[in-house]
């Protein structure tokens, strides 16, 4: 048997067999009759493939994973993008390109072969964010160095010069720490038994739950010292928590954002001479989980302007379901924003007074705030009308120009109670806050060709008043009180009804 590596897939545990990776370049070669050689332009790199083989067997004793390759398998069989943990290169997003099967029923020994490819571009819309998970992650990642150095200067400043000495040793995770620094003072043998009841703190705290292999933890090395051993403690006790709680995709933010906020504060009271270390250490955790909130809340926005953009019906009549349902998470609000961001940036603001150098907890303050301040600039833009007599909210939206799918929102806006009669005053989205879509309505009198989705329409009689919605199929002349089918939405024509597919907006 190989050299196996853990290894994670959608959350299924691997063990498997590194083999390589595989990484080229896009060059376009422009050559030109009766020259040797050729122009080249590198327009960057083809996604990265790495290739892997997963290995499940039975040893007839404790080691039973035969069976759990058929589960790997019923998993991929799905069509959508996957998220592996690479013991080398952490997450990764892509797609799986090829497999390969290898069992053998009698010896139980199943060795599966994944071509995986990684994407690295994101699906975008037209609103584009600071990505703020990504700036928070790089600024704790910053935050560490900075929380090193913050605990060796108070080290220094409570036993002396044998602070240095003691810093630089390289501890055994597996001991105690009093234990490996025998040769030290008396004073300093106190204060390392401070930090060892510290540390036994927090590692003991919620150790029934274990830490993600998939997150940022995980892959962080805090190093082999004390203040390495004592910074990661603290990292993986607020993970821990944070995990306690719920999580940033579904959780409710305030709630989630609240109880990391007041453990944060519990935790630092009852640190004693470490409480500015603890302070520093939750600080960055809350800055990191607040931008996990605001990234899963985004993506939430983007689901919804995605499906809002796209025509309800598609060119035969039926009907195009969201991408969300009505049990999924919804976006914040502007108070949940704004009480989130407070919160955090309370206690950044704390522990940045006690370490004015903190750097990346500044920047971290800032991408917070830049992110609440585009969401807030850049969300729905309102205004109110008058419904005089009752209509359901479909009609509504249809007559002020907005597609089928804005009406989930609309109904969450106003809280009405019955969607189907609707009168009075209610707040819609409008002109631009919805992007690919029909804002107006048209007149077409009679005799005149109007288009729709490229094909010509004539309408006799009187004048016809019409919307833009999903795409005509056919054209054929309108005669007076004549009833024409596109689709499924209605206009009035001389009095009559007309139906027709119309499309995102008329021409």
């Amino acid at each position: 048997m190989p050299d196996l590596y853990p290894a994670q897939l959608d959350g299924i545990d691997l063990e498997i067999e590194a083999l390589d990776d595989e990484i080229s370049k896009a060059i376009v070669k422009h050559e030109y009759p009766h020259r040797n050689g050729a122009l080249l332009e590198d327009m960057g790199q083809h996604a990265r493939v790495v290739r892997i083989t997963c290995h499940f067997w039975d040893d007839g004793g404790s080691h039973q994973t035969y069976e759990a390759h058929l589960e790997l398998l019923d998993h991929l069989d799905r069509m959508e993008i996957v998220e592996l943990v690479h013991p080398k290169h952490g997450p990764m997003r892509g797609g799986i390109e090829s497999i390969g099967i290898h069992f053998d029923e009698i010896e139980r020994h199943a060795a599966i072969d994944l071509v995986f490819v990684h994407g690295l571009i994101e699906d975008t819309d037209d609103t584009v964010h600071e990505d703020v998970e990504g700036s928070a992650e790089a600024a704790y990642l910053d935050s560490i160095a900075e929380q090193k150095a913050e605990f060796g200067e108070d080290m220094l400043a409570a036993i002396g010069l044998e602070a240095n000495t003691i810093i630089g040793t390289v501890l055994d995770p597996v001991r105690g720490i009093v234990e490996q620094f025998d040769w030290v003072t008396g004073t300093a043998r106190q204060y390392l038994q401070g930090v060892e009841s510290f540390v036994g703190r927090l590692e003991g705290s919620l150790n029934m739950i274990a830490n993600p292999a998939n997150s940022l933890m995980a892959i962080v090395t805090y190093g082999n010292n004390l203040p390495g051993r004592v910074i990661g403690a603290l990292a993986r006790c607020t993970e821990r928590y944070s995990i306690s709680i719920g999580s940033s995709q579904t959780a409710a933010p305030e709630r989630y954002v609240g109880s990391l906020a007041t453990w944060s504060d519990e935790l630092t009271q009852g640190s004693g001479d470490f409480a500015k270390t603890a302070k520093l250490g939750t600080a960055s955790q809350m800055a990191l989980h607040t931008a996990y909130i605001y990234k899963a809340d985004e993506d939430l926005r983007r689901t919804r302007r995605r499906s809002e953009g796209r025509p309800a019906f598609d060119a035969l009549g039926r009907y195009t379901p969201p991408e969300y349902s009505a049990s999924d998470p919804q976006p914040m609000t502007v108070q949940e924003l704004e009480s989130t961001l407070a919160l955090a940036r309370q206690r950044i603001q704390a522990a940045i007074d006690l370490a004015r150098g903190a750097n990346s907890l500044k920047r971290a303050a800032l991408t917070l705030m830049t992110h609440v301040n585009q969401v807030k600039i850049e969300r729905d833009k309102l205004t109110t009308v008058t419904v005089d007599n009752s209509l359901p909210l479909h009609l509504i939206c249809l007559r002020h120009g907005l597609p089928y799918g804005a009406a989930d929102r609309l109904l969450s806006i106003n809280q009405i109670r019955n969607p189907n009669e609707v009168s009075g005053e209610i707040v819609i989205l409008a002109d631009g806050a919805i992007g690919n879509r029909a804002a107006f309505v048209t007149v077409a009198n009679r005799g005149e060709e109007v288009v729709f989705g490229g094909e010509e329409v004539t309408f006799g009689g009187e004048e016809v008043i019409f919307g833009g919605s999903p795409m005509a199929t056919a054209a054929a002349p309108a005669a007076e009180g004549e009833e024409v089918m596109f689709g499924n939405e209605a206009v009035r024509f001389d009095g009559e009804k007309v139906s027709f597919g119309g499309s995102l907006h008329a021409d």
